[in-house]
């Protein structure tokens, strides 16, 4: 019998010392995860603007959120020295009230559905210098009625300006990999049709006779379209290429 108590015991004295052992592990990981939340939230910057602030990560230089009723936003070049680069993912997405916006030339990328939604937006001039628009980044900002691309696009993500009141879209003709004519989007060679223009008011539209592919979703939602001439030499017409497009 006191072989067993002593066994037992030695058991209890094991998870004992197992416990002091490893609570201060544990107590140490809780502190960290603080100490790095707190970090993140020392990151977070607000900058105001009309009807509210943005929000600026100043550890990756990028605006990450705004106030739901901001209404009139220019974004400065600098926010506390630090240069703002970009504008996160769904940053001013179903941003209603936004009227008025202003971009500086150090921006050069803007997230997947950045802009979604701002229905109040009637102009864009997109920076200078800017690289990547993301996914959906203007989806259905209802207000605009033309875009121009700049010369330093590289990646335009899909649907980014799917926009349908959108009449034209513009290209600087110094890009090296987009081009426009009659205010349709195309890549540099005129062989891929990127997108036309939702909300132009065309009902007849000829594509150029160089053109070999229609790119995904190139004429969706073109209610105004309804009659689409195609070049005899046309190879490709990717999928949903007139989806809820032309007139019937």
């Amino acid at each position: 019998m006191n072989g067993i108590i002593k066994k037992y015991s030695a058991i209890i004295i094991s998870l004992v010392m197992i416990v002091a052992v490893f609570s201060p592990l544990s107590t140490l990981e809780n502190v960290n995860a603080e100490t790095e939340t707190a970090i993140e939230r020392e990151d977070i910057v607000s900058y105001p603007v009309t009807g509210g602030n943005l929000y600026f990560d100043r550890a990756i230089g990028a605006i990450t959120d705004c106030d739901d009723n901001v209404s009139v936003v220019q974004i400065p070049k600098e926010i506390e020295g630090i240069k703002v680069t970009s504008i996160g993912e769904r940053a001013f997405s179903d941003c209603y009230n936004l009227l008025e916006l202003e971009f500086p030339n150090s921006i050069d990328a803007i997230g997947a559905y950045a802009f979604a939604h701002c229905r109040s937006l009637s102009k864009l001039l997109l920076p200078e210098n800017i690289k990547t628009i993301g996914k959906s980044a203007f989806l259905n900002c209802d207000s605009l009625r033309s875009v121009r691309i700049p010369a330093t696009l590289t990646d335009l993500g899909e649907s980014a300006l799917r926009i349908n009141s959108l009449e034209n879209i513009y290209v600087d003709s110094e890009n090296p990999n987009f081009a426009s004519a009659d205010g349709v989007l195309f890549d540099k060679t005129m062989h891929h049709l990127i997108m036309y223009p939702s909300g132009n008011i065309r009902t007849e539209y000829e594509i150029p006779k160089q053109v070999t592919d229609i790119e995904k979703d190139a004429f969706a939602f073109c209610k105004n379209l309804q009659k689409v001439t195609l070049p005899k030499d046309m190879t490709v017409i990717n999928e949903c290429a007139f989806n809820q497009g032309l007139s019937h």
